[in-house]
């Protein structure tokens, strides 16, 4: 048994085929292998681009399952357009710990631990951020701690009203602007 979960550990794409099979799905298709390897050995920091229903968010969601598996220490923020959805991967998460007799080892021995659709912990040492924690890209961000983010269907029709508001200095004010003097 040391050995299998040993493979879970080093090989995201085992994993990914093993959640699949728990689940009832079939075998993960070529796509989502790719997107698994890349997700497993890809750069630090990426993005996955592919055609709708593919699988995206569940093998992401998947991924954040494989991160704690092999570290329960790591903290993951999930990030969607709208709070619902990013508590949806929250709670999908949580129901796979639960169901799952290879994952029910990281689920909190105590009841004092938070286990909510917003934010839980997995069977880790006592930290001021929670394991996971769900949030929606217009919601509160500021002082949250994540080893791990992902963003999940953030671009949705609507999106623009999402600013990122720069800097500007005073180079940067038009000529024409009752504050500049020639």
């Amino acid at each position: 048994m040391t050995d299998v979960i040993t493979a879970l550990q080093d090989d995201f794409k085992l994993f990914l085929q093993a959640l699949w099979e728990q689940l009832d799905l079939p075998s993960p298709t070529r796509a989502q292998y790719s997107i698994a390897d890349y997700l497993q050995n890809g750069p630090k920091r990426l993005q996955i681009q592919a055609f709708r229903g593919v699988g995206k968010s569940w093998i992401t969601g998947a991924f954040v399952l494989w991160t704690l598996f092999k570290d329960p220490e790591k903290k993951i923020m999930i990030i969607s357009a709208s709070k619902e959805r990013a508590d949806n991967m929250s709670i999908f998460l949580q129901k796979l710990i639960i169901e799952t007799p290879w994952l029910k080892h990281l689920r909190p021995k105590s009841d004092d631990s938070r286990w909510s659709r917003i934010s839980f912990d997995v069977l880790c040492s006592p930290h001021q951020a929670p394991s996971v924690k769900s949030v929606g890209i217009t919601g509160q961000l500021t002082g949250s701690r994540a080893d791990l983010m992902i963003l999940d269907d953030i671009e949705v029709p609507g999106w623009q009203s999402v600013r990122i508001v720069p800097s500007f200095g005073p180079q940067d004010i038009p000529r024409n602007s009752p504050s500049m003097k020639d």
